[in-house]
């Protein structure tokens, strides 16, 4: 059978939009994506070439003119509003394109927070009490009231990847007037409506799930390790952790793969995993972040649909600790693609 020539479909990094500073570390993290994707696919022996886009109408103007019959799905992020980028699998199914990764309801689900905490509902997942402040919101008069449950909060833009909207300034361990000042923060740099969540104090795991066989297929369980932390620095993995190094000296990434728990414990937290990729209607692979308090109790944060794959990223360590080579990653995705109806 010969391979499929594969179109690798990625957002262009962009500096600046519309005026105003995006989070330029993130935003050109793709390309690093799409160099380890390019990498495989050349190992692999198949034809393709790559197409960064910057709006909405780019990427239908692409996929009119591709030939290719598969389309690698890297778009993240596109400027149209927080959640268009949900759009390309819809396109890439009205050019008559086969697609790796998430199809729209995955992404739908998932890049908005509040759909999230719905699907999570209906399914009974559990996750941490939680309050929406809407975009238009007026801070100043109409707001100033806390959740109606206690602190701690942490507060993060309801539409953002990549712990974007999260710094040390997000933790609130008591009632504080500046949590209005983040909350204005958030909606005026990332216009989307903000989310006052429970903090959940105690340990933190990430599941990355696969879906091999057209089953979901949870990898080992990641933990990050706060004991790496500085003194005082909130337990949580903000944007510069994330993208800037050095911000924990000597430390590139905070996570321990697999984590050190118990069969038990290991077995609950993948099932719950696989629960919420199943609520969000995910498929082909994303990440399920969940807290673990004292008492044991999970609590899911959220679930990323098409996660960083990059080198350095959570999946490619799952997929490393449980003996998958990138190459076979990159290889199911593409069979997962052209076997979708």
């Amino acid at each position: 059978m010969n391979k499929p020539e594969i179109l690798i479909l990625y957002n262009k990094p962009l500096p600046h939009i519309f005026g105003r500073r995006q989070s330029v570390e993130s935003d050109a993290g793709v390309l690093q994506e799409v160099e380890a994707v390019a990498k495989a696919l050349e190992r692999l022996g198949y034809r393709f070439r790559t197409n960064g886009v910057t709006r909405l109408s780019s990427v239908k103007s692409v996929l009119r003119k591709a030939k290719e019959q598969v389309i690698f799905n890297l778009v993240e992020y596109l400027p149209d509003s927080p959640t268009s980028y949900a759009n390309v699998p819809l396109l890439c199914k009205v050019h008559r394109k086969k697609f790796t990764g998430n199809n729209f309801d995955g992404f739908i689900n998932t890049s908005d927070k509040s759909l999230s905490k719905d699907a999570f509902k209906r399914a009974n997942i559990p996750f941490p009490k939680y309050k929406i402040i809407p975009l238009k919101t007026n801070c100043e008069v109409k707001n100033k009231s806390y959740p109606s449950f206690e602190p701690p909060y942490i507060v993060k833009p309801s539409c953002a990847n990549g712990s974007e909207g999260i710094s040390v300034s997000s933790i609130f361990f008591r009632k504080d007037e500046r949590l209005f000042n983040v909350i204005r923060e958030i909606h005026r740099k990332h216009k989307c409506d903000a989310l006052i969540e429970k903090f959940i104090e105690g340990r933190e795991f990430n599941v990355s799930i696969i879906c091999k066989n057209k089953k979901p297929l949870a990898l080992p369980i990641s933990e990050i390790d706060f004991s790496l932390f500085p003194p005082n620095r909130p337990h949580i993995v903000d944007y510069d952790i994330k993208w800037k190094p050095g911000t924990i000296p000597g430390v590139v990434s905070p996570r321990k793969v697999p984590a050190d728990v118990d069969k038990k414990t290991a077995k609950r937290i993948c099932r719950t995993a696989i629960d919420a990729w199943r609520a969000c209607k995910c498929c082909d692979y994303a990440r399920v972040d969940m807290r673990m308090d004292e008492d044991g109790n999970l609590y899911v944060l959220e679930v990323n649909a098409n996660p960083d794959i990059s080198p350095k990223a959570g999946l490619p360590a799952a997929l490393n600790a449980a003996g998958i080579h990138f190459d076979d990653f990159v290889e199911l995705l593409i069979s997962n693609a052209l076997a979708r109806c």
